[in-house]
């Protein structure tokens, strides 16, 4: 047996220990620690990194579906899809500044950045496992977000009138209001503590964040994202300083037809096509209170997606990342992926939901505390009288057509 064919049979063994073993970020370090075991050296403080040679070829695309998915959070036929879309843009980039260096292949590059927002490990353990250096996982990293950002008006769209109908009926059906094309929200992203102005990054929940703004189907599917502001930043404000907001108002036609809108918590302000909750100061009517419970149900769909996109990219669950000006597009990136995930089978979405729940509720100010602070500003302004005539309106309507004449 050659050197080759040793390796390929050493790699093989790894793999089959590692596959038969529990799946679950907690064992990673045991998986690392297993590997470097079978391999039959110990990593001393100022040895050499011993990284896996042939990886890819020898263990990945030799693993079942089954077991890729346990370890990248995607189908193969999403992987498939990301390859196709970002690597003309990877390819495009190694030509322009390759300078005469080796190329770094396309599915290393895609599939260490995939590995590494997938799971908390480390730049030098990811490293490792695909024979790379911390320079090169990190300018990797750089360049797939890149191409993300550059898909995402492709991948994340406002749906067509066609397509917003079938959301309108599958919403419906979770609730009872009509009309309803999506649910808003936002969420906070935790980072480490800044350089620079650190206070404008700090929460109520007293931790350093940005804030990602989300529209999503009944699918789960962003249908729009918005990405950059610090955590101190109220909903409101982000909102209507998003570029959907202005674009809504600028040409409300052309996002929605008439009579309808999107939903959102008491963060948000009212329009007559974004309808928040009424805000239950203790003097709401019966009618008024069926209105919230149907608009409560039918937002659990950007609860949901929230939870899936922490359960499949663990790494957004806490950015350690130096450059605060990469973080808004890792963001991006990730919601890019969300949706081409969703686009090539369910997958493990359960398990990923299930896992991402848990953070959402720990993570996420609860909607109580989230008080419309600043939203009175607003109750002089044409939209939100129009709005709030609207939402009386669907909110009659909502009890007519529940309540026994």
């Amino acid at each position: 047996m050659d050197l080759e064919q040793a390796g390929v049979v050493v790699l093989q063994a790894i793999q089959h220990a590692i596959d038969t073993d529990s799946s679950s970020s907690s064992d990673e370090e045991e998986e690392n620690n297993l590997m470097r075991r079978l391999i039959g050296v110990a990593r001393e403080p100022n040895d050499i990194p011993i990284r896996v040679e042939n990886y890819i070829d020898n263990v990945v695309f030799r693993s079942s579906p089954e077991i890729f998915q346990s370890h990248f959070r995607l189908t193969w036929e999403a992987y498939e899809t990301i390859e196709n879309e970002i690597g003309p843009t990877l390819n495009r980039n190694v030509n322009e500044f390759g300078f005469g260096r080796p190329c770094m292949p396309i599915r290393k590059q895609i599939l260490s950045v995939l590995w590494l927002l997938a799971t908390p490990e480390s730049y030098r353990s990811i490293g490792d496992r695909f024979d790379m250096g911390k320079s090169s996982l990190f300018h990797s990293f750089q360049l797939v977000v890149q191409a993300l950002n550059e898909i995402a008006p492709r991948v994340i769209t406002w749906p067509s009138p066609e397509r917003r109908q079938v959301i309108r009926q599958h919403l419906e059906e979770a609730g009872g209001l009509p009309n309803v094309v999506g649910a808003i929200d936002g969420t906070f992203i935790r980072i480490k503590a800044p350089r620079d102005d650190k206070e404008v990054y700090v929460t109520r929940k007293c931790c350093y964040a940005y804030t990602l703004q989300g529209i999503c189907d009944h699918e789960l599917k962003f249908i729009d994202v918005f990405s950059g502001y610090p955590g101190s930043v109220s909903d409101i404000r982000i909102f209507e300083n998003s570029h959907i907001y202005h674009d809504i108002i600028g040409n409300q036609g052309q996002y929605f037809s008439q009579g309808e809108f999107i939903i959102g918590d008491k963060a948000y302000p009212v329009f007559d096509w974004c309808v928040a909750p009424f805000i239950d100061r203790g003097n709401l009517t019966q009618a008024q209170r069926n209105f919230n419970t149907a608009l409560s149900r039918q937002r659990a769909s950007i609860e949901r997606c929230w939870s899936l996109l922490f359960g499949r990219f663990r790494r957004l669950k806490y950015l350690d990342m130096n450059r605060n000006d990469l973080i808004p597009g890792t963001i991006v990136a990730c919601c890019v992926l969300h949706n081409i995930c969703l686009d090539h089978g369910p997958g493990e979405m359960e398990e990923y939901e299930v896992e991402g729940r848990r953070y959402v509720l720990q993570n996420n100010d609860p909607p109580v505390e989230r008080e419309n602070r600043g939203i009175e500003e607003y109750d002089l302004e044409f939209h939100n009288i129009a709005g709030t005539a609207y939402r009386n309106q669907l909110c009659t309507r909502f009890n007519n057509r529940i309540l026994p004449q």
